[in-house]
């Protein structure tokens, strides 16, 4: 397998759990707003914030990373 594949293919198995992600997401929105965001500020909004913050970085970051390791100058 060629270099372009292999990056093709991780950058194909990242999207999965991405797209697993953005539909949970949609479908308990308005729970979310109701149980975690209404809510005064507490140790348990703090946590929600960081988890949901560190998964889209997570997922951006791997997604930057396949891009720039592709790129040979």
């Amino acid at each position: 397998m060629s270099t372009v594949t292999l990056h093709l293919t991780a950058i194909l198995l990242c999207m999965p759990p991405i797209a697993i992600y953005v539909y949970d997401q949609a479908i308990t929105f308005r729970e979310q707003i109701d149980y975690i965001w209404s809510r005064r500020c507490s140790a348990v909004t703090v946590l929600f914030a960081l988890l949901h913050l560190s998964t889209i970085s997570t997922y951006m970051l791997y997604i930057v990373d396949e891009y720039i390791t592709q790129c040979q100058v």
